[in-house]
């Protein structure tokens, strides 16, 4: 199996244990000293990702690490290269393994190129400098809270790492905690909810994997409500959860604790049953409605579903306004979709069906976690450009590996007659694809046509 993942600088294949993602960290040293840190954040990086441990670093990513040195730097050149010796133990450079990889590059300037590069091929950037030159440096490349790196400064002499840009989605707050533990160094975090030990929803988002819907107006919204102490429903219906798998209650374990987290600090509610989160809306009209003082606090409600369309929102939507309720929709992004299809099939013909296909199953598109597909259709633009646009990554199976599954798993009768096979050696293509990335036994959406494309769906274990 072949995964090409869609990173901020384009397609990237890895193995098929690196199901985190590719996570591509940039280091800028100006001085020996600050090389020396470098090289310490390098190796703390290292040594966490074989550990296992569970963060933005761990054994189901892949860590690309560059270190940029000036071209005219001649010795922090060679220091670095003599320094990554001693500390990885290897005579060959750059540093690589199936996991993690370090290695020094060099640059003739800090050019509007370089920099613009920097910003749009890595996910963290450590700049080994003052804070208001790197505001200076960076400042005509900075987009939006959704879009740019995790940026961290850490001063020369290594004492305190600032956490600059986004915090929160792009994980700049934890990853500058985790470089500041390396070095021994002060974090300094000044993100409101962070500091003041709230909620935080885009945070919230980023650790269990939700797509937010209407992401810049509503983490703006919600962490505003957050820190001012409204009450919050969080709600997740279980019964939803059909074929959900074993790891379903443990997954349900982690979002209660780290929900409880915030319940004592302020009134935050998480309920599972449809029937309770009713319940408790009614309760709110009412209280809502008996209440002579119009400052009743607002309620904010998250709701974490699959279904596009939430019959459970139809009967307080229309008045969420005069009863003083914002809600937000949180996607997890948790199913796998299997497509065949011809070669040269456009774009939009896979999308349009795709999406007619979930619009008939009530599910939202943007609950897609990746694509999965026959290897021979690795360079299908229409399915690369579909992948990209909804799902992290695009597993590619080979037909050995298909027709091993199928029989195996005798999932269905194997015919080497069909259009399929004749075209693909394959038996089938959709389901067993969507099955064999999901790691699950069994099909949300079993095989569906429509003219040059098919289809299948199943949720990830």
């Amino acid at each position: 199996m072949i995964r090409i993942f869609h990173t901020r600088s384009g397609l990237k294949k890895a193995v098929d244990r690196s199901a985190g993602g590719i996570k591509d960290i940039a280091l800028m040293p100006f001085s020996k000293n600050s090389l020396l840190s470098a090289l310490k954040v390098s190796e703390g990086i290292f040594k966490m990702d074989k550990s296992g441990e569970t963060d933005d670093f761990n054994i189901n990513n892949i860590i690309n690490i560059n270190i940029f040195i000036e071209k005219s730097k001649r010795d922090l050149i060679l220091m670095a290269d003599e320094e990554l010796s001693k500390i990885f133990n290897l005579k060959l450079k750059p540093v690589n393994s199936d996991n993690f990889s370090i290695c020094v590059k060099t640059y003739d300037n800090l050019s509007n190129d370089f920099l613009n590069n920097l910003f749009n091929e890595f996910d963290f950037i450590i700049f080994f400098l003052a804070l208001g030159a790197v505001v200076r440096l960076i400042s005509p490349y900075i987009k939006d809270k959704l879009n740019d790196p995790g940026v961290t400064v850490i001063d020369e002499a290594g004492k305190f790492a600032v956490s600059l840009l986004s915090g929160h989605i792009g994980g700049g707050n934890e990853f500058t905690k985790k470089a500041a533990n390396f070095l021994g160094a002060i974090p300094v975090i000044t993100t409101a909810t962070d500091i003041s030990g709230r909620f935080s929803v885009d945070m919230f988002a980023k650790k269990f994997g939700f797509f937010i819907e209407e992401a810049k107006t509503k983490i703006k919204e919600f962490n505003k409500a957050s820190l001012s102490g409204e009450k919050f429903i969080v709600y997740l219906n279980e019964g939803e959860w059909i074929k959900r798998g074993s790891g379903f209650n443990n997954y349900l374990k982690e979002l209660k604790r780290h929900i409880e987290e915030y319940s004592k600090k302020q009134d935050f509610g998480f309920i599972t049953a449809a029937s309770k989160f009713k319940e408790s809306i009614n309760n709110y009209f009412v209280n809502y409605d008996n209440s002579r003082s119009p400052s009743l606090t607002p309620l904010n409600l998250i709701i974490i579903s699959r279904r596009a369309n939430l019959e459970e929102l139809y009967e307080f939507n229309n008045f969420s306004d005069k009863h003083n309720i914002n809600i937000a929709i949180l996607r997890p992004k948790s199913l796998i979709v299997g497509i065949g299809c011809n070669k040269n099939t456009d774009f939009n013909e896979v999308e349009e069906f795709v999406a007619s296909v979930f619009d008939k199953h009530n599910l939202s598109l943007n609950c897609i976690r990746n694509i999965a597909t026959i290897d021979i259709k690795k360079d299908e633009s229409g399915i690369l450009k579909f992948g990209e646009k909804y799902g992290k990554f695009i597993d590619f199976y080979s037909k050995e590996e298909i027709n091993e599954f199928m029989e195996k798993n005798k999932i269905r009768e194997n015919n080497t007659k069909s259009l399929c096979y004749k075209y693909t050696g394959a038996y089938s293509v959709c389901e067993p694809c969507a099955l064999l990335s999901s790691k699950n036994k069994e099909l949300l959406i079993c095989k569906k046509k429509k003219g040059n494309v098919t289809m299948a769906a199943a949720a990830a274990m």
